[in-house]
């Protein structure tokens, strides 16, 4: 089994692109399990309606090992998830209020071994993302502030656990092409 994760900010196109991947290695034969984080319906409604972040961390854990429980049992090619315990790294810790190391040491101890094969990073400027999902010109100065300081924990955790990082904000037909052509290049 592969292991395949999808990282970023939001409107960074992970969402999309992974499922375009997802498309890809079914079209190749592959027996894919597409997921995503927050796993559970119960949970991710919890999260929904909590913005503190020591509220958020413990629910995203709670989430986590069940949802890490689930993928142990499964029996595919590929599992291919958008987001994983990374995101949680970068926005409760380096986004949010809580020491980045404590936030990894509780994540390491819900994932303990089961880690991605490969994680796709894909990197988009803060402006450029929220332009994606915000309805109106108008940025909150705070919001940027905010995924500015997640994006800089994720080019950290990329630099240190060699993700591979992709343009995002082209076309996402064209950063979907690169994750073809990485894939194909190291894994075909």
């Amino acid at each position: 089994m592969n292991y395949i994760v999808f990282e970023g900010i939001d409107g960074s196109g992970k969402s999309t692109v992974s499922k375009m991947f997802v498309e890809y290695l079914l079209n190749k034969g592959y027996s894919v399990l597409y997921t995503k984080e927050p796993f559970t319906k119960q949970i991710d409604e919890l999260i929904r309606k909590n913005q503190a972040d020591k509220t958020l961390l413990f629910l995203f854990l709670a989430d986590r090992s069940i949802h890490i429980e689930y993928l142990k049992k499964q029996n595919f090619n590929f599992i291919v998830s958008d987001r994983s315990f990374y995101s949680t790294i970068c926005y409760q810790g380096y986004g949010g209020s809580i020491d980045v190391e404590f936030v990894t040491k509780l994540n390491e101890f819900v994932v303990e071994d089961f880690l991605p094969d490969i994680v796709f990073y894909l990197d988009c400027e803060p402006k450029v993302a929220l332009s994606r999902i915000e309805k109106t010109d108008a940025i909150e100065h705070k919001k940027l502030n905010f995924f500015q300081k997640v994006r800089a924990g994720y080019l950290e955790l990329a630099r240190k656990h060699n993700f591979i990082t992709i343009n995002s904000q082209n076309d996402l037909r064209e950063v979907f092409s690169n994750v073809v052509k990485y894939y194909e290049t190291q894994f075909v």
